[in-house]
């Protein structure tokens, strides 16, 4: 099994997924992929308006709240991809040790996904978003991080 750990850092959007031999506060990561999911975020609702109601009391009419979890879903989908990569890594036992790194919902998400496999690497997670960060000054930002 090798002992590299894997970071991911992700948000609804966009996602890296870096490696490093060392501890996470000496830094020397190397993205191994990055992950974007904007096309996805951007995309138009299934109807350009949003749906008209009649008034209960008289015969006007008003529009109809867009239905909130048609925003939610193109991120949810993306955080179920990740665990997928996350998942067979772990099974491939491409990496010993897992951190993720990413806004609550996403770690939620990401954390309920996972395998058995890759559950047992998880080193500890952090609620940030770090997806606009460079390589040189993760560590700073990493220094917390369990592992």
């Amino acid at each position: 099994m090798t002992k590299q750990t894997w970071v991911l850092i992700a948000d609804g959007g966009r996602a890296r997924l870096l490696s490093t031999p060392r501890v996470l506060a000496d830094g020397n990561f190397v993205q191994v992929a990055a992950y974007d999911n904007s096309d996805a975020l951007e995309a138009p609702p299934s109807s350009d308006r949003p749906g008209r109601s009649f008034e209960s009391a008289d015969a006007s009419r008003h529009a109809v709240a867009e239905y909130s979890e048609l925003k939610k879903q193109p991120k949810l989908d993306f955080a179920d991809r990740l665990v997928d990569i996350l998942n067979k890594g772990a099974a491939n036992e491409d990496f010993a040790r897992l951190l993720i790194v990413a806004p609550p919902t996403m770690i939620g998400r990401l954390r309920e996904g996972l395998s058995g496999p890759a559950s047992e690497r998880l080193v500890g997670s952090l609620d940030k978003d770090l997806t606009h960060v460079g390589l040189d000054d993760l560590p700073k930002h990493l220094e917390n991080a369990t592992g």
